[in-house]
C-alpha cells in the first residue's frame, strides 16, 4: 500500500499525512475477495498555499481492487469543524497506512474534544434505518450488518458519551466493558455467524431487527468551545512541517 500513497504523491504533487482503510475490511466483517477502501488527508507544498492558483481539495483514484479518496488538509479540519461523521471514522480506523508525525493522535484528540455527538447519533441513526429497510426489502445479510453497526455505534456514543471505534468487535467490547447494558446475544450471535456465511433467513432478519430499536437519544453535546481554535492551530503547525 506504501508504494500507491507513494504513487499519488508524486502524481498530485503531494505529502500525505495521514492513510487509512475505512468499509468492511476496517469495520471487521470483509471477505477475501473485498475490495480496499483507502481514505487519505494530504497537504500541498508551502509554496502552493502562497499562491494564487486554485488547487484541487479531493483526489479520487482506483487501481484494481484499491479505491482511494483523499481530502486536502485544509478542508478536513473543515469537515472536522461541522462533526464530520466520515472524518473520525477515517481516523478511528485500526488499519493505518500512514501516520506522518502522529498525525491521527493529534487530529482525533481534538475531534474528541469538540465533536457534537448528537450530529453523529443523527448519521448512524439514518444509516441504521435505510439499510433496515434494504434488509427487509431485499433479504439480504450486508445491508442488515450495516444496521447492526450503526445501532452498536448509536449505543456507544450515548451511553459511554465517546466517539465510537468502527470496527463490529471493538464497539461490542466498549458497550460491554463501560456501558450500563449488555449487547444482545442475538446481535452478537448474528455477528459471528456473519463471520462466515453472508446468508440469513427472514425469521432471523425481524429478530436482528427487533433489537435495534432498543436506544436512548442523547439529550447533550460535547462541544469544547476552544474546538474551531484547535483545528486552526493543527492546521498551521500542520503546515510547518
Amino acid at each position: 500500500m506504501n508504494e500507491l500513497l507513494t504513487k499519488l504523491e508524486r502524481t498530485y504533487g503531494i505529502t500525505i499525512l495521514y492513510a487509512s482503510e475505512v468499509g468492511s475490511r476496517a469495520y471487521g466483517y470483509h471477505l477475501p475477495e473485498s475490495d480496499y477502501d483507502v481514505r487519505f488527508i494530504y497537504r500541498f507544498p508551502t509554496n502552493t498555499y502562497l499562491g494564487i492558483e486554485s488547487f484541487s481539495e479531493t483526489i479520487s483514484t482506483r487501481e484494481g481492487q484499491i479505491e482511494c479518496h483523499g481530502w486536502e488538509l485544509r478542508k478536513a479540519a473543515r469537515l472536522g469543524k461541522k462533526s464530520n461523521p466520515s472524518l473520525v471514522e477515517w481516523l478511528k480506523s485500526p488499519i493505518v497506512y500512514r501516520n506522518s508525525n502522529q498525525f491521527k493522535e493529534q487530529f482525533i484528540s481534538i475531534c474528541e474534544q469538540s465533536y457534537e455527538l448528537s450530529i453523529l447519533v443523527l448519521h448512524y441513526e439514518q444509516i441504521m434505518k435505510k439499510n433496515i429497510e434494504i434488509a427487509r426489502k431485499k433479504g439480504k445479510a450486508k445491508p442488515l450488518i450495516h444496521a447492526v453497526r450503526s445501532y452498536l455505534a448509536i449505543q456507544n456514543i450515548t451511553d459511554i458519551q465517546t466517539i465510537p471505534p468502527i470496527d463490529l468487535f471493538d464497539l461490542i467490547q466498549a458497550i460491554n466493558e463501560k456501558g450500563s447494558t449488555l449487547v444482545d446475544n442475538t446481535i452478537i450471535s448474528f455477528i459471528q455467524r456473519m463471520k462466515n456465511v453472508r446468508q440469513c433467513s427472514s425469521i432471523e432478519i425481524e429478530e436482528v431487527i427487533s433489537c435495534l430499536g432498543k436506544y436512548k437519544l442523547i439529550e447533550s453535546s460535547k462541544r469544547s468551545e476552544k474546538g474551531p481554535c484547535q483545528f486552526q492551530s493543527f492546521v498551521v503547525n500542520q503546515l510547518k512541517c
